[in-house]
């Protein structure tokens, strides 16, 4: 077996688009640029890593709302926490942007994209948190969440 070959057969990648239900995003499985996928699996919308290995983990929220003459400045956040042996929890990527800084009657869009290649652990539950959710652009390619195993 080439190396190449052996790299390629060990490559896998998920990407989750976001749905929204009730107060929170729900991830549900898409085709879009997904590779093989052993067991990496979606539990409790959250995402559960299978063998100990570097991943590279990306996420993507855009927000957009209008008329920012009748709302106040706004802190919007996603983060994608980790969940490790111990039940721990910690941010892995998170980012704040801010809307409505500016008194405007024009419409706002404020993409929050990250990713970032982390050390994980067979058993790491990866999940994702997000503010202000009801000003989630949820058209498609907009919201997601994913992994791509290296």
């Amino acid at each position: 077996v080439s190396i190449a070959h052996a790299l390629y057969t060990d490559i896998f990648s998920l990407i989750f688009a976001g749905k929204l239900n009730g107060d929170k995003i729900v991830w549900e499985f898409t085709p879009m640029n997904t590779f093989k996928t052993p067991d990496l699996k979606l539990k409790d919308n959250s995402l559960e890593i299978p063998q100990d290995g570097l991943y590279f983990v990306y996420t993507q929220v855009v927000y957009t709302g209008r008329e920012c003459e009748k709302v106040k400045s706004t802190e919007l956040t996603h983060t994608v926490n980790r969940k490790g042996e111990y039940g721990k929890v910690t941010p892995l990527l998170t980012s704040t942007k801010t809307a409505c800084e500016v008194a405007s009657k024009n419409i706002w869009h404020q993409p929050i994209y990250q990713g970032g290649i982390f050390q994980l652990e067979e058993g790491d539950i990866l999940s994702t948190e997000t503010t202000h959710i009801h000003l989630l652009n949820l058209n498609k390619g907009q919201v997601y969440f994913g992994v791509l195993a290296l």
